[in-house]
């Protein structure tokens, strides 16, 4: 749970590197069932920062 700003901040800076490891992942992946598998582990730490 996110209690202050700063908390927040850091929040935010986590889910934009997560953002981008994600877009990164949809430009690399060698196939549909290889973005998935990747995705869901980026997913799963997305759910876990906030």
């Amino acid at each position: 749970m996110i209690a202050n700003h700063q908390q927040f901040l850091i929040s935010l800076e986590q889910l934009e590197a997560l953002e981008l490891a994600l877009d990164s992942v949809s430009r690399d992946a060698s196939s549909p069932a290889a973005f998935y598998i990747q995705a869901t582990s980026i997913q799963k730490e997305i759910c876990h920062s906030s």
